[in-house]
């Protein structure tokens, strides 16, 4: 198929998507959803507003995210720019589901400021040439209310996962031409410009992001430093990871792997976490050891969990992907071991991190946290000299006693600690019964 060369100005970009674009697409459109109805209906689920609330589904193409909205109880008006897809769409209503479609320029929306609870876009802003994303993003903060939630669905750098590696080609050889600047460029950059930030975030497969962003002005000032804060982290840790195997601190990490290793005792079905995995090293050495315990890896940086995946990605029995240590995507009192390795300090609230660390943990479970502390003037000295070597716009050291009541603060028994090469502590408790 020939692929059309993008309009420059505004207004023919707008005809070209339009008219052009989604009119030869729209009758096959729907095949999609074979694929990927499981994460519409997901991303509907992440949403965390009243039912019967207004929710304004943006770019509603065929309208497969907004009957998945609507489903779940929301009151749902769904907009787009073309007729053909609506047509599409039109043909899901049912008398059952609080669901209408308009065809709307959602640059200019008809609808008064903060008239609607939330909003949502699902795979629409990567069609969209970078000018049109951002005026429909502000538009999208205009109707929705100050503390509304907005669901984004949409691509991303792909990674090492196996639906990415057979599905990127397709896709990317089927997108408009707009489709390679937004994953590159990433979409904290679009939501920055407009005044969004990202309360949450999930990936699925490798190839999707699900997101949940609010008003920056909305949210506590604690919240946004500390989104700030990883967003800095991410972007470090993606620049790092390539020689992250290769530095002098990976003989320190190392050592510390075969201490932790002395603690593990896994049995078959025994489920360990590894929180901030980076390239999975810990995680591949105890794999070595034993292939028959569940073994899972979490890590804020994608670039990391890239590489993790790389090592680990054909075993079974480890599941690796990107995530916040203070957010977990596991159930309460899953895992027999939690392991927290030289990535504590990174956290904007270490202590909502230890506690989500606990909530996953069996009672009577390990829990293993390792980091450098600060005790001295030789350490103090150390990590000053590291922040600024490794450019760290923000790390959080701890003395030694301060790590122990961490520990006993979080009900945790035979509490043990251990210094390694002088600069780490490595601290081990049971989670109480």
């Amino acid at each position: 198929m020939k692929r059309i060369t993008t309009p420059k100005t505004l207004t023919d970009k707008h005809s070209y998507f339009n008219n052009k674009w989604f009119a030869r697409w729209a009758p096959y459109y729907d095949i999609f959803d074979l694929i990927i109805g499981k994460l519409r209906k997901d991303a509907a689920k992440t949403i965390d507003i009243p039912q019967k609330s207004k929710v304004l589904d943006v770019a509603t193409g065929t309208g497969s995210q907004a009957v998945a909205l609507a489903e779940q109880g929301y009151d749902v008006t769904g907009i787009d720019l073309s007729p053909d897809m609506l047509n599409q769409a039109r043909k899901k209503t049912k008398t059952n589901l609080k669901l209408r479609f308009l065809n709307l320029d959602a640059t200019n929306l008809p609808f008064d400021s903060r008239s609607f609870d939330g909003a949502s876009i699902s795979l629409g802003l990567h069609d969209m040439p970078p000018e049109i994303g951002q005026k429909v993003l502000e538009e999208i903060k205009r109707v929705v209310k100050k503390d509304g939630q907005i669901l984004i669905v949409d691509h991303l750098e792909p990674v090492n996962h196996w639906f990415a590696k057979i599905a990127h080609p397709f896709i990317r050889a089927s997108e408009t031409p707009n489709y390679v600047p937004f994953v590159t460029s990433g979409l904290e950059s679009i939501l920055k410009k407009v005044g969004l930030t990202i309360a949450q975030r999930h990936y699925w497969r490798g190839l999707f992001q699900v997101v949940i962003a609010q008003n920056i002005q909305s949210m506590p000032k604690n919240t946004i430093q500390s989104e700030i804060i990883k967003s800095t982290a991410v972007r470090g840790f993606d620049s790092w990871a390539p020689s992250y195997d290769r530095g002098i601190t990976n003989l320190f990490f190392d050592i510390t792997i075969k201490e932790i290793i002395k603690i593990v005792d896994l049995k078959n079905n025994s489920k360990l976490l590894d929180v901030g995995c980076g390239t999975g090293n810990l995680l591949l050495e105890i794999n070595k050891n034993d292939n028959h315990a569940v073994l899972c890896g979490i890590d804020l940086s994608p670039k990391m969990i890239q590489i993790a995946k790389s090592k680990l990605g054909k075993s079974k029995n480890i599941s690796l992907q990107t995530g916040s240590g203070d957010n977990l995507p596991y159930q309460s009192n899953y895992f027999d071991y939690v392991v927290c390795s030289h990535s504590l300090h990174h956290h904007p609230d270490p202590e909502k991190s230890l506690i989500e660390m606990t909530r996953v943990l069996k009672p009577g479970g390990v829990f293993i946290m390792v980091d450098g502390f600060t005790d001295g003037i030789l350490r103090k000295i150390n990590f000053f000299i590291t922040r600024k070597v490794q450019n760290e716009s923000f790390v959080q050291r701890f003395k030694k006693h301060e790590v122990y009541n961490f520990f006993k603060k979080l009900g945790y028994k035979d509490i043990n600690q251990k210094e390694i090469l002088y600069f780490n502590l490595l601290t081990k408790g049971v989670k109480a019964l």
